[in-house]
């Protein structure tokens, strides 16, 4: 059944459910805002839903329970931002899901878990910032080997909002046998983070660094190189930095920095300062002894014989004269 290009806003939840046999249903370039869980309850046989080119916002859970015989969903270029967990329930039978060109910024780690037979899955030109790839799609282990639970022949996550990858998916990204593009994504070329990665996927991938300023638009492949000059200039400032004790002597060893340089600077500068409170201290001395001399003489009373006038005293000697006198006068 086709119901294209007829500016269809809404789908009525009873629209399909007398179509028992249905194998096909295109919905595409039409307004479509939303899907009632009920829609496609009745459609058990389909094959193929292409609703591509909407308006579409969320995915609702068990939207297409009733449908495990779907393989081919076609979702590409609407406007859906989230796709809630077992949204994709009882798609067990699912081998392509197209879902490019869409507001999706994050997916919750179970969403996929219910289509395991999953061969072409189209993420790209969408907001996602982080993708697991083990959590998304798990290989379990048997014995000595790995095998894969998921049998992925394509998967792009192109033109996204990537910037860095977990060592637990580039494990997954070397195992496993998809084609994958994760090209035109922002990737931040962080020596710390993505240098492990890098080294791991080099001989599988090809990417583009956004950032640092230093490696924008240069392909991984200038990593190994700039990493290793990085390290080197972290290695030459910590040795200019640390100045280990010499266990023979006591002092700092040289490590990067002539310290025989730096002694007489240090020595100078102690006798500098040294001699600045020397001077200080006798300018002061000199200074407190004579306001302590000065305030003396202020204090000292007039009748002190060394500050009276010399008109106004009397010697000892001549006061004595004085006394005596009578003894030796005749009337």
């Amino acid at each position: 059944m086709q119901l294209v290009g007829n500016n269809i806003f809404s789908v009525h939840p009873e629209t399909f459910n007398q179509n028992w046999e249905l194998y096909v249903i295109f919905l595409h370039a039409n307004n479509l805002l939303d899907i009632h869980p009920s829609t496609f309850r009745n459609n058990s046989e389909l094959l193929q839903l292409q609703m591509g080119e909407n308006k579409i916002i969320l995915i609702n859970p068990d939207t297409f329970i009733h449908n495990r015989e779907l393989k081919f969903l076609v979702l590409r270029q609407n406007n859906i931002k989230e796709i809630r967990n077992l949204s994709f329930r009882g798609l067990e039978r699912l081998v392509h899901f197209d879902l490019p060109n869409n507001n999706i910024e994050e997916l919750n780690p179970l969403v996929f878990h219910q289509t395991s037979k999953l061969k072409r899955l189209i993420l790209a030109q969408n907001k996602i910032r982080s993708f697991n790839f083990q959590l998304y799609s798990p290989m379990s282990s048997n014995s000595d080997r790995s095998t894969p639970t998921f049998q992925l022949e394509s998967l792009n996550l192109s033109s996204n909002h990537l910037t860095t990858l977990a060592v637990a998916s580039m494990k997954w990204l070397n195992r496993t046998t998809a084609v994958t593009d994760l090209t035109g994504n922002p990737w931040y070329c962080d020596c710390s983070v993505l240098l492990d990665v890098w080294r791991g996927l080099k001989h599988k991938l090809t990417l583009h660094c956004a950032s640092p300023r230093v490696l924008q638009g240069k392909s991984w492949d200038v990593m190994e190189e700039f990493c290793s000059q990085v390290v080197k200039e972290m290695n030459k400032k910590s040795n200019i930095s640390s100045e280990p004790v010499s266990p023979r002597t006591g002092g700092k060893e040289e490590s990067g920095v002539n310290t025989e340089n730096e002694g007489p600077s240090k020595v100078t500068t102690i006798l500098i300062v040294t001699g600045v409170l020397l001077v200080c201290a006798i300018g002061g001395g000199l200074i407190l002894a004579k306001v302590v001399k000065r305030r003396n003489r202020e204090e000292t009373p007039e009748y002190c014989d060394v500050y009276a006038p010399r008109a106004s005293y009397v010697s000892v000697h001549s006061y004595a004269e004085i006394v005596q006198r009578p003894s030796h006068v005749t009337y």
